[in-house]
């Protein structure tokens, strides 16, 4: 069976070959790891003003760990009402292979590169209020050559900066609300708006509004004049007082000091009245989250007393494509004095849609605007879906506050928690989340090990969102009694040879029972000088169960695998950390090892001959070692 793999191999590495020295792109060994690293797994964006855009400084870099790796991107996603990501190009389908392995088969000469040997990306964050936010981002990948795949998560956080004077509509503005037809003399149904203070001061807000509309102000909020203390919100209800026949547009906008005005449109037309009376007018529906069907609406017309026997004439001309009339159409029906007939309307709300019209009812004639809302609606988690304690000392307590809010502009309804299995925990919470992290719940999740090892757990968020209940993933590394480095071994990956690389950190954690204190630190090993500790030790004693964080660099001066040891002398022993990484581009081949570099010729013959030298090398060193 061993056989038989070596020389399905050796078919692999030579297809390789010829591939890489005709212009094919390899595949590459079927030895693939899924160790794909990120050049950073946080970031944090600080505060920025809210509406403003901040975009990373550094890209993340998702590059090969190991020297054997040969993988492909599946996806690179977040669900953060806050956050973006700049993906170019596409991530899909994206292989990251490692410099060296690449180079082995497809040779260093003129033109060669990795293939390829590293995806770059940037996050954005916009925030939308003055809270913090956060989001996990997942780069979902799996071996080129087949296998399970695997995720890097990524975190992003950021706190939004609220302007001193800043006003906001839902309908937003510069939207418009339409009523449609309205017979002379009659007054439509009311359509709802809400005005909020999303800045850092009260505000004294003036309402102003121009054609034939009535503006009132509903749950106690006051028209024309309202005073709104910061993050609060007025509701009114507008309504079309059709005065002649014909279109009678309108505004309604609200004024505060030092801060922009905001409009929305008005739109209704008069018609001459007729026996035919239709209501409500207009006909809106619920607002309601994408994805979910609000209630649906019933439109009754009455042939009144002074009319005479009429067959209605109904049509229903879309806008979207999103609603329908559900039961019996009237349309066609005979229609007696003083009789009655219902059209029921149903809306399938598939897209993002803010208040306004969806679509229009014509019955005999006469417009019925049909209105409604479809929101996005998205629970925001911060610091993350992934909550990581990261080392815990065995029967110490580590807890960490998880804040939730709407993300997105759809509120969101926190019913339940359920907590996870010890030795993880979480605290109940429910209560309604408005739109746009406009408020916030939290709970508190918390860890006691019981046990040395790697813990993982899950709390599940119990919502009315259209989706499956959001999970979030709990872990943390329970540490033994003494004294403990998390990692134990630092990866430093693929690096350029001359260019330092970003820092790696390592937790010591002092499980003990007695204060620690550090008396001096050393690198040893093949690559010491390549490899240094860029932190001060601490000068004061590490308490028991209590940790210090230390960064260590790595400058490469050669190509190759780079192995060394960090070691840290205490009081009460020493702590050890592994250094290993792995470093290109000290000739013009742009890849790892000296020893795994060949080139092909112009003619093919030389190049050919060394690589399947290699080749046969290889496979000579596996059968010894068998």
């Amino acid at each position: 069976m061993g056989i038989k793999r070596l020389v399905g191999g050796g078919f692999v590495c030579a297809a390789a070959v010829i591939a890489a020295c005709f212009g094919g792109a390899p595949s590459l060994s079927t030895g693939s790891q899924l160790v794909l690293q990120s050049s950073s797994t946080s970031y944090d964006f600080g505060i920025v003003p809210v509406g403003m855009t901040a975009t990373t400084s550094i890209p993340f870099l998702i590059s090969s760990q190991g020297s054997n790796d040969d993988d492909t991107i599946t996806d690179i996603y977040e669900n953060c009402g806050d956050f973006d990501l700049v993906l170019n190009p596409s991530p899909v389908g994206y292989q990251v292979a490692a410099c060296d392995v690449a180079m082995a088969f497809a040779g260093t000469g003129t033109g060669s590169a990795c293939i390829p040997g590293s995806y770059s990306f940037d996050a954005t964050f916009t925030p939308a209020s003055g809270f913090p936010s956060s989001c996990t981002v997942h780069v979902d990948y799996a071996p080129t050559l087949g296998g399970s795949g695997a995720s890097i998560l990524i975190t992003l956080d950021g706190t939004g900066m609220a302007a001193a004077n800043s006003l906001s509509l839902n309908p937003p503005s510069g939207s418009s609300l339409t009523f449609g037809d309205i017979p002379i003399g009659q007054t439509s149904d009311g359509q709802q708006i809400t005005v909020t203070n999303n800045g850092t001061s009260g505000l004294d807000v003036t309402g102003i509004v121009s054609g034939p509309y009535q503006v009132v102000g509903l749950g106690g909020a006051s028209y024309p004049l309202e005073t709104l203390a910061a993050g609060a919100s007025a509701m009114y209800e507008i309504r079309c007082q059709s005065a002649t026949l014909g279109p009678q547009p309108g505004a309604l906008n609200f004024t505060a000091p030092s801060t922009p005005a905001v409009t929305i449109d008005l739109a209704c037309n008069g018609v001459a009245p007729t026996p035919i009376s239709v209501s409500p007018l207009p006909a809106t529906f619920a607002s309601t989250l994408v994805g979910r069907a609000p209630g649906d609406v019933t439109v009754t017309i009455t042939n009144g007393t002074g009319g005479v026997a009429t067959t209605l004439a109904v049509a229903l001309t879309q806008t979207l494509g999103e609603v329908s009339i559900v039961g019996t159409n009237p349309n066609g029906q005979g229609l007696a004095v003083g009789g009655t007939a219902t059209v029921k309307l149903h809306y399938a709300a598939a897209t993002e849609h803010p208040m306004g019209p969806l679509a229009t009812l014509t019955i005999n004639g006469q417009a019925v605007a049909v209105n409604g809302e479809a929101l996005v609606g998205t629970l925001g988690v911060s610091p993350g879906t992934t909550v990581d304690f990261g080392p815990v000392c065995v029967g110490a307590t580590a807890t960490e506050l998880v804040h939730l809010y709407a993300s997105d502009s759809g509120k969101v309804n926190i019913t339940s928690v359920t907590p996870p299995v010890a030795p993880f925990t979480a605290t109940a919470t429910s209560g309604l989340l408005q739109g746009s992290h406009a408020n916030e719940l939290m709970l508190t999740a918390g860890v006691t090990p019981t046990a040395a090892g790697d813990l993982t757990g899950k709390l599940v968020v119990h919502t009315d969102l259209v989706m499956a209940n959001p999970e979030i993933d709990l872990m943390a590394k329970a540490l033994p009694a003494g004294i403990s480095p998390t990692p134990d071994t630092i990866h430093f990956g693929q690096s350029r040879v001359s260019t330092t690389t970003t820092t790696k950190e390592v937790i010591i954690s002092n499980c003990g029972t007695a204060p620690i204190t550090f008396t001096s630190s050393r690198i040893e090993g093949p690559s010491a000088a390549e490899f240094a500790l860029v932190s001060v030790l601490p000068m004061t004693a590490v308490a028991q169960r209590a940790s210090t964080t230390l960064l260590v660099v790595m400058t490469a001066q050669s190509n190759g695998p780079k192995i060394a040891q960090l070691i840290l002398e205490t009081n009460a022993g020493p702590v050890v950390v592994s250094l290993d990484g792995n470093a290109f581009g000290a000739d013009d081949g742009s890849s790892g090892d000296d020893e795994t570099y060949y080139s092909c010729s112009a003619g093919g013959g030389a190049g050919l001959g060394g690589a399947f030298g290699v080749l046969l090398l290889a496979l000579r060193r596996r059968r010894v070692r068998a």
